[in-house]
């Protein structure tokens, strides 16, 4: 950003990273032009955009690929799960079907019909299956691709969109491997399979691209991780956000990157907090609205899966009790009673932050002269900061126990 942009920015925001700053000048704005009202309409539409972002992605590959259960996978959901795809079924597939993501109806996976029969011949596939819809295609296979699969590369590379090549079914090559071939260890079969697949799509004109290997029921294993980290980052800005704010596969990129969204969500929810008046909490001099607080709280858990179905879920796969698991984490005991209580517990525990004391140190610019409000957007600011490492390091914490969990389980097969 040029020095002309920069100098129009309000001085509250200019030493926070993580705001955007053309958002603090409209913002200031919308304040300006339409007093409360429509400073905190803009609030409440931003703070919800990153469910309104479409995000596409196209799966495709032959009938027995994997391709349900990685749509599945890719949602967070079992087979059994309620919007599931069907898994183990013929190929019936005779027109793009749409899988929304539960977490967000504007992320949606579409299966889409195979290629080069009547109704789908080569030369109109794409203009039927609408490949301009699509952010990526992803194209599977459990052995090798096809004529298909390759034509279908070549085809949207053409068209400069993005795609990957999946190889799935990677756990059961492990199992055979071992069964066949004793003291075959894990490693030595994803090498193979990796050195044979790169020789395959080599030979295809694909030198230089990656072929993801992945068991669509290990997400945290194999190139799964990989994968979705790579999607994120292949994507524009805020599809970036979208895609990020609505995985539930957790990775330490992933936690991260979500982190990253939600301290630049947390500079625009306490500006709605300051706009709304908050009061002091009992027996503390901070002003924080506790409702929207405890909002946020809710929100954190959903994304690092610390809510109550995630927690019993990673509990079944560490083989701990629940209650086990929690005494192992830092905040999450106390997130589990969602009270004003809560948040004067945190606040005891801390001072206030640099971000805090940089913003109560000036008038908020777009409320004018409501110094109390400067001072609830610093608090805001620094206990929703706070609690956000908290979960951050208890979402990191499990993510590390699991992946200790995969591999004292790999070194006894």
């Amino acid at each position: 950003m040029g020095a002309s942009a920069s100098k129009h920015v309000p001085k509250i925001f200019q030493d926070l990273d993580d705001f955007d700053r053309k958002s603090a000048v409209e913002y200031e704005e919308a304040f300006k032009s339409g007093g409360m009202s429509k400073l905190s309409k803009k609030i409440e539409e931003d703070i919800g955009k990153w469910r309104n972002v479409p995000v596409n992605i196209a799966v495709t590959g032959n009938s027995g690929v994997g391709k349900s259960s990685f749509i599945n996978s890719y949602r967070g959901l079992k087979a059994k799960s309620e919007g599931a795809a069907a898994v183990g079924v013929n190929e019936t597939t005779m027109e793009p079907t749409k899988y929304m993501h539960p977490n967000n109806n504007s992320v949606a996976l579409w299966d889409l019909p195979g290629m080069g029969t009547k109704e789908f011949p080569k030369e109109t596939y794409l203009e039927k299956v609408h490949f301009q819809t699509y952010d990526y295609f992803i194209i599977i296979t459990a052995t090798r691709f096809t004529e298909n699969d390759i034509w279908l590369a070549n085809e949207v590379q053409k068209l400069q969109k993005k795609f990957f090549f999946i190889r799935t079914k990677m756990n059961m090559d492990v199992e055979n491997d071992a069964h066949d071939y004793p003291g075959t260890s894990k490693s030595d079969t994803v090498n193979k399979v990796r050195e044979e697949m790169k020789q395959h799509v080599s030979k295809e004109h694909f030198e230089n691209t990656k072929v993801y290997l992945i068991d669509n029921h290990f997400v945290l294993d194999y190139d799964f991780p990989n994968l979705v980290e790579t999607m994120i980052k292949e994507a524009p800005t805020l599809k970036q956000e979208a895609m990020a704010l609505t995985l539930t596969i957790l990775t330490e990129n992933i936690i991260n990157q979500k982190r990253s969204a939600l301290r630049k969500r947390i500079l625009v929810v306490a500006l709605g907090s300051a706009a709304g008046g908050a009061v002091p909490l009992p027996g503390t001099s901070l002003a924080v609205d506790a409702a929207i607080v405890m909002g946020e709280v809710e929100f954190y858990k959903q994304q690092f899966g610390l809510n109550d179905k995630s927690l019993h879920e990673n509990a079944r796969s560490l083989e701990i009790d629940v209650e086990n698991l929690k005494e192992r984490l830092n905040i999450t005991r106390q997130l589990a009673v969602a009270s004003t209580r809560l948040i004067a517990t945190v606040v005891s525990k801390m001072a206030l932050s640099e971000v805090a004391e940089k913003v109560t140190a000036f008038v908020l610019p777009v409320l004018g002269s409501v110094i109390a409000a400067g001072i609830s957007y610093g608090s805001t600011v620094s206990v929703l900061m706070s609690i956000l490492d908290e979960c951050v390091s208890d979402a990191q914490i499990i993510n590390k126990q699991l992946m200790q969990k995969m591999s004292e389980s790999d070194c006894h097969k």
